[in-house]
C-alpha cells in the first residue's frame, strides 16, 4: 500500500534552496502558504523560522537561522546546524526552487484530498439526514479542493502588464469584454455582457419571467463564441425549483418558437415538425450541464464547479434560485445576513473561478402595495442580498390595469458597481417565455 503523499527530496530542496539563495524564498512563498504544507515535521519548523526571519527583516542565512530555532528551543529537534548545513547539498539547482516548492504543494493537496475522503467516509456512517450528510460532504470535499487553488496575488507593475495585453488584445482583435447576454440593449448597459468574476442578479415577483430570462441568458452563453475557431462556452445552470425535464421544455420553446403548452402536451402543429427537429439538434449541441438538486448550500454549488472545471472548463454558472438556497449558517431570526452570506459565496465563487454568476432572487411584496405598475426598488428584494452583488435587474411589467394584460417590459438596472444603471426596453412573449429586445440601436456596442 502506497504511504502518505510527501517528497522528501523536494521539501528539502525547496528549504536548502533559500538557504542558498535568500530571494528564492519569494518564489517558494507563492506555492506554499502555510508550514503544514511540509510533511516533514523538522523541514516545517525550518519553514517557519523562515517566516519569523522575513517579519522581522532579518535576512535569512545558516547563523541567523540556527539562532532562530535555538530561540525556540527546535535546534537540536531537527538535527542541529550539521542538519541545516547539509541541506544546501541536497538541492541540485537553485535556480529550481519555484518546481521544487510547486512539488511540495501538490504533494500537501494530494493529503488534504485522502483527509477529505476519510472524512466523508465517517459522515457517510453517521445517522443523520441524508441532505445534512450531502451537505456536510460537499463542504470538506470543496475545502480540500481549494488548497489546491493558487492564490491570488500579483504586484502592481505585474497587474499593469496583465492589464496591458488585455487592453491591446481588444483593441487589436475587437474581442468584447465579457458574455453577452444577447439582448443588445441590455449589453450596452453592461459594458460588454456578464464579465468574469461578476454576481449579477435577476429579480421579479412569481410568474414575471425570472427563470425563462435566465435560461434565455443561458442558452445564449452556450451557444456564444468570441471568434469562428474558438470552442463555445461550457455553462452550468443550478435549478433549486424546476426540474430538469421542465428547464429543457422551455429552452426547447425559446429555439423552436413553438408555444411552451403545445410542446408540453405534444399538440404543435404538424408544420412546426421541421422547426421541432432542427431546435432539437440545436439544443443537443450546446455545452450546457444541469444541475436540479434541490435545497443546495453554496458549498455544495462550489464543488459540484470544481469538479466539472476538472473535466473541463467552466466558462459561466447560473443559479435559480437564491432565496431557495440553504444557508450553511443559522441566522435565527436575521434572514438579510442569510441571504447576504448565500450571495457573497456565490460572489467568491465566481470570483475564485474568474468566471460570472447569475442568480434569480425573489421580491418582497412591498412593490405591489405601492401600486399595480410601480417600479422596484433595491429595498424590494427579498430579505436582501444585493450588498456582495456587483449587478441588480428587476423586471417590471406595466400592465392595463382595465384588460390586465402588459402594455410594455423593462429590464431596469438599479445597481451596477461597474457601470450606468438604467432602464432597458424589452417585449416579452410569455407563450414562448422569451424576452427580446424592443429595439436594437443604429450603432452596435464595441
Amino acid at each position: 500500500m502506497p504511504g502518505v503523499p510527501h517528497s522528501r527530496e523536494a521539501e528539502e530542496a525547496a528549504i536548502g534552496a533559500v538557504l542558498i539563495n535568500p530571494e528564492a524564498y519569494y518564489q517558494v512563498k507563492q506555492h506554499i502558504k502555510h508550514s503544514e504544507e511540509f510533511y516533514i515535521h523538522r523541514l516545517r519548523w525550518v519553514w517557519e523560522a523562515y517566516e519569523i526571519l522575513k517579519s522581522n527583516e532579518t535576512d535569512i542565512d545558516l547563523l541567523t537561522l540556527s539562532d532562530q530555532l535555538e530561540r525556540k528551543g527546535l535546534l537540536n529537534e531537527v538535527g542541529g546546524s550539521a542538519f541545516l548545513t547539509s541541506l544546501i547539498t541536497q538541492v541540485p539547482n537553485s535556480n529550481n526552487a519555484d518546481n521544487y516548492a510547486a512539488l511540495v504543494h501538490e504533494q500537501y493537496v494530494r493529503r488534504k484530498l485522502l483527509a477529505a475522503a476519510n472524512e466523508i467516509a465517517t459522515l457517510a456512517y453517521k445517522d443523520e439526514a441524508l441532505e445534512d450528510i450531502l451537505s456536510q460532504s460537499t463542504g470538506v470535499l470543496s475545502d480540500a479542493m481549494a488548497a489546491g487553488i493558487r492564490a491570488r496575488t500579483a504586484t502592481l507593475s505585474e497587474g499593469l502588464i496583465a492589464l496591458d495585453r488585455k487592453i491591446v488584445e481588444r483593441r487589436e482583435t475587437g474581442k468584447k469584454l465579457g458574455i453577452p447576454t444577447g439582448l443588445v440593449d441590455l449589453d450596452k448597459k453592461l459594458g460588454g455582457g456578464a464579465k468574469d468574476g461578476d454576481l449579477l442578479m435577476i429579480s421579479a415577483r412569481p410568474g414575471k419571467g425570472k427563470t425563462s430570462l435566465l435560461l434565455q441568458l443561458t442558452r445564449n452563453a452556450a451557444m456564444y463564441r468570441e471568434g469562428s475557431l474558438e470552442p463555445r462556452k461550457r455553462v452550468v445552470f443550478f435549478s433549486l425549483e424546476m426540474s430538469q425535464e421542465q428547464l429543457t421544455l422551455r429552452l426547447l420553446a425559446q429555439i423552436s418558437g413553438i408555444d411552451y403548452q403545445q410542446l408540453e402536451s405534444g399538440t404543435y402543429p404538424e408544420n412546426k415538425e421541421p422547426v421541432y427537429i432542427a431546435a432539437l439538434d440545436e439544443l443537443a449541441q450546446l455545452d450546457i450541464v444541469i444541475d436540479d438538486t434541490p435545497a443546495v448550500t453554496p458549498a455544495y454549488i462550489g464543488s459540484r464547479l470544481n469538479i466539472l472545471n476538472m473535466e473541463k472548463k467552466v466558462d459561466i454558472f447560473f443559479v435559480d434560485s437564491l432565496n431557495l438556497m440553504k444557508s450553511n449558517t443559522n441566522y435565527q431570526n436575521r434572514t438579510d445576513l442569510a441571504m447576504d452570506e448565500k450571495a457573497m459565496d456565490l460572489k467568491n465563487i465566481a470570483r475564485g473561478l474568474d468566471i460570472p454568476c447569475w442568480v434569480a432572487h425573489q421580491m418582497n411584496r412591498s412593490v405591489e402595495r405601492r401600486s399595480e405598475n410601480a417600479k422596484p426598488m433595491l429595498s424590494d428584494l427579498a430579505e436582501g442580498g444585493e450588498r456582495p452583488t456587483d449587478v441588480v435587474i428587476f423586471i417590471w411589467h406595466k400592465v392595463d390595469e382595465v384588460k390586465g394584460e402588459i402594455e410594455r417590459s423593462e429590464l431596469c438596472i438599479e445597481k451596477h458597481r461597474n457601470g450606468p444603471t438604467g432602464d432597458v426596453p424589452v417585449v416579452f412573449k410569455k407563450e414562448l417565455t422569451l424576452f427580446e429586445s424592443a429595439y436594437v440601436s443604429s450603432v452596435s456596442f464595441k
